[in-house]
């Protein structure tokens, strides 16, 4: 077969109208000028032919100036429908700029025009972009955390000294560690990458353990020194017995039994968290747990947990985790992002925050900040009050779905189509909106449609006075 070129040349030689020249503001503008061949369109995609025609050398020059303006296509060179679906999609925005603007804009100027842009804002590079988040607990939060551990860790009330003083240092520890995100974007995906910030249960635990009263009642209180002489008879007896000796004699012993006891309850408490722990790791944290004498502290317990259990963020069905990372991935797809690839390396620090004390909704917030990136000012407002962004789109994709007649629950948030109603600047009125939907190639095909031609021919034979 013939090799096609005008669609090639034109795009080479930008023989149409470029960026810059002006047109009327009612100009029917070509969304193929630019690269569509001289030749005469049938019933097929024309367009997707004249891509299909192009060389593999042509074809990579295309994918490549339509990857760097941020559509996702491969660069092979070879055809596919990838390929065209990406050009149709630059075609329709390239239209609808130039409609906007009143100036005739090839998909080439359009297309470097993008592209340019990404590399000013940094999305095209993967230059990060950060926010930086600072929490300071008022006195009163304050106060009830150092009530809480001083209770738990001393087994006394806090006193108005101690009060004033850890919740100082508390509160000092927090304005010097605030949470920083950076988002990168790098293949059309944005990444958030979050760190700093201070787990306070942790940060008051370690000030308190240090003190001489804790590490003389560590040492000297009665239920410590009672289970090492408990443990040290164990260790002494089960010497050189069989796996099934051990057993009967943990089964019979006090110290065994009340290792078994903490070992079961530190399985429930780790399953209730979402967390797991391998056989080993559950008989290391069940000693560590019965031989210090916290089996009953939860404070201590959940100190232990967190700092020897990992979450695995891809079997939570259970569990405190799993409802949170539910929740989470709720948030994600009502604004259109893939949690898992947008935060799967985020995702086990998260949930560990979340069950320090960290509220859900500062990981959802972060969602809603990549969701927002290249949106209006407007729009970004609102997803900072808590609105998604399925929210914002909601009169959209009802009227796209209602204009080209397809279900709604077909119109994802990542539709290009439907995406166009926002741009970085202003959001389209739905009357535009629904105008540049008859532009798409899909309304040509609706009832709608068909009707809108039927129509147009009546008044043609009425006005010639072919019928009443």
């Amino acid at each position: 077969m013939a090799e096609k070129t005008g669609f090639y040349n034109n795009w080479k030689a930008e023989v149409f109208p470029k960026a810059g020249s002006t047109v009327s503001s009612n100009a029917t503008v070509d969304p193929y000028a630019g690269f569509r061949s001289n030749t005469g369109t049938g019933a097929v995609d024309q367009q997707a032919v004249d891509i299909y025609s192009l060389t593999n050398d042509q074809r990579k020059e295309l994918a490549k100036l339509l990857k760097d303006a941020g559509y996702k296509v491969p660069t092979t060179g070879v055809y596919s429908k990838q390929l065209a679906d990406a050009y149709t999609t630059a075609s329709q925005e390239a239209a609808l700029q130039s409609a906007r603007l009143g100036r005739a804009f090839t998909v080439r100027d359009f297309l470097t025009q993008e592209a340019q842009a990404r590399i000013e804002t940094g999305s095209a590079s993967g230059q990060p972009s950060t926010q930086k988040t600072t929490r300071v607990a008022d006195d009163t939060t304050a106060a009830g955390y150092v009530n809480k551990l001083v209770d738990n860790l001393l087994g006394r009330p806090a006193t108005p000294k101690e009060v004033s003083t850890y919740s100082k240092k508390l509160q000092a520890a927090q304005k010097k560690n605030p949470t920083v995100t950076t988002y990168v974007t790098k293949g059309g995906i944005t990444n958030a990458n979050t760190t700093g910030g201070i787990d306070e249960d942790q940060f008051l635990t370690d000030l308190i353990t240090k003190t001489p009263e804790f590490v003389k009642r560590q040492k000297t209180a009665p239920e410590i020194l009672n289970r090492n002489q408990q443990r040290l008879a164990f260790e002494a007896q089960i010497k050189g017995m069989t796996s099934e000796e051990m057993q009967a004699a943990s089964d019979n012993t006090d110290y065994g039994r009340g290792l078994a006891d903490t070992k079961a309850r530190l399985d429930e408490a780790i399953t209730e968290l979402g967390a797991t722990a391998t056989p080993e790791e559950l008989d290391a944290l069940a000693k560590k747990a019965y031989d210090s004498a916290i089996e009953n502290n939860p404070a201590l317990v959940r100190q232990l947990i967190r700092s020897n259990i990992k979450y695995d963020v891809n079997a939570q069905t259970k569990g405190e985790a799993g409802k949170s990372v539910a929740d989470l991935r709720k948030t994600a797809a009502a604004n259109g992002i893939d949690l898992d690839k947008a935060f799967g390396s985020q995702l086990q620090s998260w949930l560990q925050n979340i069950n320090k004390g960290e509220s859900i909704d500062t990981y959802k917030q972060i969602i809603r900040n990549v969701a927002k990136i290249g949106l209006p000012d407007k729009v970004s407002g609102l997803l900072d009050t808590g609105v998604d962004l399925e929210t914002v789109y909601s009169p959209y994709k009802r009227l796209m779905a209602s204009t080209l007649e397809v279900a709604p629950d077909s119109i994802s948030l990542d539709d290009a189509t439907l995406r166009m109603a926002i741009g970085p600047d202003k959001e389209m009125s739905l009357y535009d909106f629904q105008r540049s939907l008859r532009k798409d190639p899909r309304w040509q095909y609706t009832d709608q449609a068909r009707q809108s031609v039927s129509e147009a021919a009546l008044g043609v034979l009425r006005d010639f006075g072919f019928t009443g």
